[in-house]
């Protein structure tokens, strides 16, 4: 099952779960800030990625709950919301959802441990894994995303 869903990219980041802190094997930059790979990002479970223009960012702690946590086009949901740079915005849906946190994607390892990367109409973004809906929360339904065959928590289109 495909998706319609469009992508909005902002330049301000927040966390999924709190991203003071990291690992001593962990760089410095903090959610937002420049960086050339993930372990110059301070927060555990955060990534590099391209970010608005291209310029690579460290995202927030890219944990299974920011793949299920709503969002709509208004860049403030967006930046109060999502750890990765991007929300999915869908058109109308069975779960009345404005859209889900996710960020781009070129494989799973770009997911964090809790996320999968998944194919849609506009790109590759990641989504939380799940076999059944009793692994979504927040409103979100087990559906197959994509050719993988994958199971994804996304919604059901209308």
């Amino acid at each position: 099952m495909r998706f319609a869903v469009l992508v909005i990219i902002i330049g301000a980041f927040a966390a999924c779960a709190s991203s003071s802190g990291g690992s001593s094997a962990r760089g410095t930059a903090k959610r937002g800030e420049s960086c050339n790979v993930d372990n110059d990002c301070a927060a555990d479970e955060a990534v590099c990625t391209s970010g608005v223009g291209g310029a690579k960012v460290c995202t927030g702690p890219l944990t299974g709950d920011c793949f299920m946590t709503e969002c709509s086009s208004d860049p403030s949901s967006i930046a109060n919301a999502c750890a990765g740079v991007a929300c999915l915005t869908f058109p109308s849906n069975q779960q009345g959802k404005a859209g889900i946190c996710s960020v781009a994607c070129d494989g799973d390892a770009t997911c964090g441990p809790r996320g999968v990367c998944t194919s849609t109409n506009i790109g590759k973004f990641c989504l939380t894994p799940c076999s059944s809906d009793a692994d979504c929360h927040n409103g979100y339904v087990c559906v197959v995303a994509d050719s993988s065959g994958r199971k994804v928590c996304l919604v059901n289109p209308r």
